[in-house]
């Protein structure tokens, strides 16, 4: 199921972070019920890196940050989301080195978990 994933907690066994890299838009991954859930995303190697694109479902991140790591321990933030509004959200940043992505939680935009059907890493 694509790249390892690591997530704060998930909803149930059903929605778990295994499916944000799975290239299926049926599955999705729902967090905890909490404004700080998280995932990190481990691309396996690092990479020149310089777009995300996160395909939410009905319950998405309202603020949220983007941070980047080369040894998974110390994180950099790339991006700050002050008033996400959900659907496919396109995010371009200055290139960066990279193995590990995280997405931070901060505030959700509903009562319910994050919720994503899929997210993409793209750079060079």
């Amino acid at each position: 199921m694509g790249k390892g994933v690591t997530v704060s907690g998930s909803e149930n066994e059903q929605l778990i972070g295994a499916y944000l890299t799975d290239n299926n838009l049926s599955t999705r991954w729902s967090s905890n019920w909490s404004d700080d859930a998280w995932f990190i995303i481990d691309l396996g190697k690092s990479y020149r890196i310089n777009k995300i694109i996160l395909n939410w479902e009905a319950a998405f991140g309202r603020q949220y940050e983007i941070l980047v790591s080369e040894d998974g321990k110390h994180f950099t933030k790339i991006f700050n989301q002050s008033n996400g509004t959900g659907g496919i959200e396109t995010i371009n940043f200055a290139e960066v080195k990279a193995r590990y992505v995280k997405l931070q939680g901060i505030q959700r935009g509903l009562p319910y978990g994050y919720s994503l059907y899929d997210v993409k890493v793209m750079g060079k």
